[in-house]
């Protein structure tokens, strides 16, 4: 913690510029790239999804302490106390099994949907906007992928170096090295993508996760905050 609170990045100053910056639509695209797809925003499961209460659980107890919380300020503390009675944490898990089905109310919903901007100064001057999105959220959409983990392995391999695996950054360097060791001519081209959660098209997240037979359960949870715009808060110096 000392030496993340050492080396992090230090936070830019809350000006008009620094929002000018965060908004630019360069680099912050204000529309989708794709129109809605009906078949995406009609689709129910055959079955509700089931979250997996141990899992659920488990990651409550490991959850970091000191974590940055959502706009709420709720953090693993506070909901850890909830483990301590075996009504509350009863309670909790039908909480987190609504939120993972979509079956919230949509106040509700558009409280747990913001995030909470925070500005960094990046080494050469410009700035980057890293979100906390509200915590109950962050662990129920860590179950759902351990849940379907082996599900988005299938769909997404070959290339596929992060979820569910632990080895994957060093397959890509391995691989990489391999290639530039078979044939001398090739070349290794490294791209630094501008905004890249801001670019991405969601329609064909989206899509592709309704065609997964056991994975599409998870479609009207991920809908619910890749199915609309995202809304974020962020505070000036005033």
């Amino acid at each position: 913690a000392a030496r993340q609170a050492l080396e992090a990045a230090e936070l830019a100053p809350g000006t008009p510029e620094t929002l000018a910056e965060l908004r630019d639509p360069a680099r912050r695209p204000q529309q989708p790239h794709f129109p809605p797809d009906a078949s995406n925003t009609s689709f129910r499961p055959d079955a509700p999804l089931a979250l997996d209460k141990k899992a659920l659980l488990d990651n409550v107890r490991r959850a970091r302490r000191g974590a940055a919380p959502g706009p709420s300020g709720t953090t693993a503390e506070h909901i850890r106390l909830l483990l301590d009675d075996e009504h509350c944490t009863d309670l909790f898990c039908e909480v987190a099994e609504d939120l993972a089905r979509a079956e919230i109310p949509e106040a509700a919903a558009e409280a747990i949907r913001l995030g909470r901007l925070t500005a960094l100064r990046k080494e050469n001057g410009r700035v980057r906007g890293i979100v906390s999105g509200d915590l109950i959220r962050r662990l129920v959409a860590r179950t759902i992928a351990q849940q379907f983990g082996q599900d988005f392995d299938e769909a997404c391999r070959p290339f596929q170096f992060a979820l569910s695996t632990k080895a994957g950054t060093e397959c890509v360097a391995h691989a990489i090295r391999a290639s530039t060791q078979l044939d001398v001519r090739t070349t290794v081209t490294s791209v630094d993508g501008v905004g890249a959660f801001d670019h991405v098209a969601r329609l064909p997240m989206l899509s592709s996760l309704r065609s997964l037979p056991r994975a599409s359960a998870a479609l009207p949870f991920v809908r619910l905050f890749y199915g609309r715009d995202s809304e974020y808060l962020w505070y000036d110096d005033e």
